[in-house]
């Protein structure tokens, strides 16, 4: 499961766990390199500047749609 998640931290948990179990070196295979966590860093903080997308396409920049229902 930790190898299929999209999760930032899944890969350091799954080292984690492997180091735990006595794998050390498949625990270092799947440790992101340097320029992996920068790259998902910096994804991250692209995809949270975004606006949120809104699944009605009438509502507007605030909680109200701009439009009346009828």
């Amino acid at each position: 499961m930790l190898r299929s998640s999209a999760h930032y931290s899944a890969g350091l948990d799954l080292a984690d766990l492997l180091i735990r179990q006595g794998r050390p070196a498949e625990a270092l295979a799947c440790v992101p390199t340097v320029a992996e966590q920068r790259a998902g860093a910096e994804r991250r903080e692209r995809e949270a500047a975004q606006p949120p997308k809104r699944d009605d396409p009438r509502a507007g920049a605030g909680d109200f749609a701009q439009e009346p229902p009828f």
